[in-house]
């Protein structure tokens, strides 16, 4: 594992506000590397937004896990349920939008 900074502090700086200097690191590095960025926070969601960097929750990366079989689909539920008892703020009904992606279509 290695662990990259930021080059442009000063912007982490500018962004930090409401956010933790974690969250503010992470938007930035996200920018600078045009990477996909991995993000609960609901303020650091909202600066993501604005600044156009891409981004995307833990609910969604455990959805795409399943559909792509890195884990089986009826472990994500199991998953996304843990989540929430470990004091993730995972609604119900982003936990169901999750399920209802993962469902097979039905025959027309």
């Amino acid at each position: 594992m290695r662990v990259i900074v930021p080059k442009n502090e000063s912007l982490v700086e500018q962004i930090i506000g409401s956010l933790h200097r974690g969250e503010a690191e992470a938007l930035v590095l996200a920018e600078e590397l045009a990477a996909l960025l991995i993000v609960d926070d609901q303020p650091a969601r909202r600066v993501a937004l604005r600044r156009g960097i891409e981004h995307t929750g833990t609910a969604a990366v455990v959805a795409e896990a399943g559909l792509a079989s890195v884990i089986s689909v009826a472990d994500v539920e199991p998953i996304l349920r843990r989540l929430q008892a470990d004091g993730m703020r995972l609604t119900d009904a982003i936990v169901e939008s999750v399920l209802e992606r993962l469902r097979p279509a039905s025959p027309s």
